[in-house]
């Protein structure tokens, strides 16, 4: 109850932990759709467990393709013995986390829209705190939070986000944006041989149709005759790449 937002918001969630609260939040939701805000109502209140009832459930977690088809064929298998069996899947409670605004998800670059739409996407932080909620030993992950940002702050420049495959190996962003696209890959810092090797060799055999771009947080310029180092401190000051 008392609901806020800041004024320049323009996505929010409402998270409902008790059923009592739904009319308020409805009520509340619908006045901030006509100020232009995008709004959804996230219901919690269900109590899990007690949906599950006394049934027996198991939890599959679906990362790779062709996975629902084997944990169907389980699911069905273990039916035998308990007919009235509930499966649960991790993918749902992604999508739980999107509609909530708390991850966004990209697709895979291809081609062939059928194809792309069989790939599964690449996942984001909206907030970039959560990257350093669950920081095991006070080690933090500083390539994905540094990349996180960067995917952060080209949404923010109106640009298109997909994942590049590259023969196998991944390059963090194909951003396009008024008929431009550009090849983004990013690392906290090349001078270590391996890492400069595993950055650049990302975009390896790819002709210059193209730009080639690598953001670090690397004061020296390691710009190549085919690839354009942007030092992380000008990237966040860019509205263009």
């Amino acid at each position: 109850r008392g609901f806020e937002i800041p004024k320049k918001s323009q996505k929010m969630a409402i998270i409902l932990n008790h059923e009592d609260q739904k009319q308020e939040a409805l009520q509340f939701a619908k006045q901030e759709r006509e100020k232009g805000t995008i709004v959804k109502v996230v219901n919690r209140s269900k109590n899990l467990k007690h949906q599950i009832g006394k049934r027996p459930c198991w939890c599959g977690a679906s990362t790779h393709n062709n996975e629902e088809e084997m944990m169907a064929d389980i699911h069905l298998h273990l039916k035998n013995d308990f007919p009235e069996l509930s499966m649960m899947t991790v993918t749902k409670f992604i999508e739980y986390l999107k509609e909530a605004y708390i991850i966004d998800e990209i697709p895979q670059y291809s081609t062939k829209t059928k194809r792309e739409l069989q790939y599964y996407g690449k996942i984001y932080n909206s907030d970039v705190c959560f990257n350093s909620l669950r920081a095991n030993n006070n080690r933090y992950d500083l390539d994905h939070n540094l990349e996180n940002v960067v995917y952060n702050e080209l949404l923010y420049m109106g640009y298109e986000l997909k994942v590049f495959n590259n023969k196998g190996k991944e390059i963090d962003f194909l951003a396009s944006k008024n008929g431009k696209s550009y090849l983004i890959q990013v690392a906290y810092s090349v001078v270590d041989e391996k890492a400069y090797s595993r950055e650049f060799g990302a975009f390896a055999d790819l002709d210059n149709s193209n730009q080639k771009i690598l953001i670090t947080n690397d004061v020296i310029d390691y710009s190549s005759s085919t690839v354009r180092h942007i030092k992380l401190e000008d990237f966040l000051m860019m509205d263009e790449l």
